[in-house]
Protein backbone atom coordinates (compact mmCIF):
# COMPACT_ATOMS: atom_id res chain seq x y z
CA UNK A 1 0.00 0.00 0.00
CA UNK A 2 2.60 2.35 0.99
CA UNK A 3 4.59 1.48 -2.20
CA UNK A 4 1.81 2.10 -4.77
CA UNK A 5 1.42 5.45 -2.48
CA UNK A 6 5.12 6.31 -3.01
CA UNK A 7 4.83 5.73 -6.67
CA UNK A 8 2.37 8.15 -7.20
CA UNK A 9 4.39 10.39 -4.85
CA UNK A 10 7.34 10.14 -7.30
CA UNK A 11 5.19 10.26 -10.29
CA UNK A 12 3.33 13.40 -9.39
CA UNK A 13 6.69 14.76 -8.35
CA UNK A 14 8.61 14.33 -11.80
CA UNK A 15 5.39 15.58 -13.51
CA UNK A 16 5.88 18.71 -11.68
CA UNK A 17 9.29 19.00 -12.05
CA UNK A 18 8.33 18.49 -15.59
CA UNK A 19 5.91 21.06 -15.99
CA UNK A 20 7.94 23.95 -13.80
CA UNK A 21 10.73 22.84 -16.19
CA UNK A 22 8.76 23.64 -19.46
CA UNK A 23 6.86 26.89 -18.29
CA UNK A 24 10.37 27.64 -17.56
CA UNK A 25 11.35 27.12 -21.14
CA UNK A 26 8.88 28.08 -22.49
CA UNK A 27 9.13 31.83 -20.53
CA UNK A 28 12.75 31.93 -21.49
CA UNK A 29 11.65 31.07 -25.22
CA UNK A 30 8.71 34.34 -25.22
CA UNK A 31 11.56 36.16 -23.64
CA UNK A 32 13.88 35.77 -26.16
CA UNK A 33 11.01 36.59 -29.08
CA UNK A 34 9.66 39.55 -27.52
CA UNK A 35 12.87 41.38 -27.61
CA UNK A 36 13.18 39.87 -30.86
CA UNK A 37 10.03 41.63 -32.21
CA UNK A 38 11.36 44.72 -30.17
CA UNK A 39 14.70 44.96 -32.46
CA UNK A 40 12.89 44.46 -35.65
CA UNK A 41 10.20 47.14 -34.40
CA UNK A 42 13.42 49.76 -33.85
CA UNK A 43 12.89 52.84 -36.04
CA UNK A 44 15.18 53.35 -38.89
CA UNK A 45 16.88 56.55 -37.96
CA UNK A 46 19.13 56.54 -41.65
CA UNK A 47 15.67 56.54 -43.54
CA UNK A 48 14.83 59.64 -41.29
CA UNK A 49 17.53 61.20 -41.81
CA UNK A 50 17.70 60.81 -45.60
CA UNK A 51 14.11 61.92 -45.54
CA UNK A 52 14.60 65.00 -43.85
CA UNK A 53 17.83 66.06 -45.86
CA UNK A 54 15.82 65.37 -48.68
CA UNK A 55 12.91 67.98 -47.38
CA UNK A 56 15.33 70.56 -46.19
CA UNK A 57 17.01 70.56 -49.69
CA UNK A 58 13.29 71.20 -51.04
CA UNK A 59 12.88 73.41 -48.74
CA UNK A 60 16.11 75.57 -49.40
CA UNK A 61 15.09 75.27 -53.63
CA UNK A 62 12.21 76.44 -53.21
CA UNK A 63 12.81 79.37 -50.75
CA UNK A 64 15.56 80.72 -53.18
CA UNK A 65 12.95 80.29 -56.16
CA UNK A 66 10.40 82.18 -53.96
CA UNK A 67 12.73 84.92 -53.49
CA UNK A 68 13.67 84.82 -57.24
CA UNK A 69 10.02 85.27 -58.25
CA UNK A 70 9.63 88.49 -55.64
CA UNK A 71 12.05 89.85 -57.00
CA UNK A 72 10.37 89.45 -60.29
CA UNK A 73 7.06 90.13 -59.23
CA UNK A 74 8.82 93.51 -57.90
CA UNK A 75 10.47 94.55 -61.02
CA UNK A 76 7.00 93.84 -63.26
CA UNK A 77 4.94 96.19 -60.79
CA UNK A 78 7.06 99.02 -61.39
CA UNK A 79 7.16 98.31 -64.79
CA UNK A 80 3.14 98.25 -64.38
CA UNK A 81 3.54 101.28 -62.29
CA UNK A 82 5.38 103.38 -65.14
CA UNK A 83 3.54 102.18 -67.87
CA UNK A 84 0.12 102.86 -66.54
CA UNK A 85 1.74 106.62 -65.53
CA UNK A 86 2.81 107.09 -68.94
CA UNK A 87 -0.72 106.55 -69.83
CA UNK A 88 -2.27 109.25 -67.92
CA UNK A 89 -0.15 111.78 -68.71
Amino acid sequence: MFENFRERLQTAHQDFTTGFKTLSDKSKEAKIKKNQRREDNLPHFSAGVELLSRYEDTWVTLHKKTKECAKAAEAADGEVVMLSGQDHG
